[in-house]
């Protein structure tokens, strides 16, 4: 029995190419990188995220690429905000409903060009991956 599942992992293996590559990333820690353009980041996502803001000093940058190749590919964590709002109401006296700030958990992939202080992330590049609610205060 034991020799058939190992052949049929095995089989598995070879069909989805998984390697070394897969095992090693997943067992490795990410390698943490300072980003360079750190305020253009933030008003991009912002843009992108229709949030009200972004907190810069939770804008973070990881890969497990080699940091020695001319670009690299980037997971990009940050939190946003949402300020309050207001809204409801209408011309007859409805009534006005007033939501609180919320704040966001953002995840995005980009790529960017090592620098001697960092990575300089290409604008053009960020996609957003997932928006989460945190918590609304």
């Amino acid at each position: 029995m034991e020799k058939l599942i190992d052949m049929q992992i095995d089989r598995i293996s070879e069909l989805l190419d998984i390697g070394d590559d897969v095992t090693s990333a997943l067992a490795s820690k990410p390698t943490v990188i300072n980003i360079t353009n750190a305020a253009k980041v933030a008003d991009v996502l912002q843009n992108k995220s229709k949030l009200d803001g972004i907190n810069l000093q939770s804008l973070n940058a990881t890969t497990y690429q080699d940091t020695d190749e001319d670009v690299v590919l980037v997971n990009i964590t940050a939190t946003g905000y949402q300020e309050n709002q207001a809204g409801g109401g209408n011309s007859s006296g409805g009534s006005i409903v007033i939501t609180p700030s919320a704040t966001f958990s953002i995840i995005a992939t980009a790529s960017g060009k090592m620098k001697s202080t960092g990575i300089e992330i290409d604008l053009s590049t960020i996609k957003i991956v997932s928006i989460k609610k945190l918590y609304t205060q």
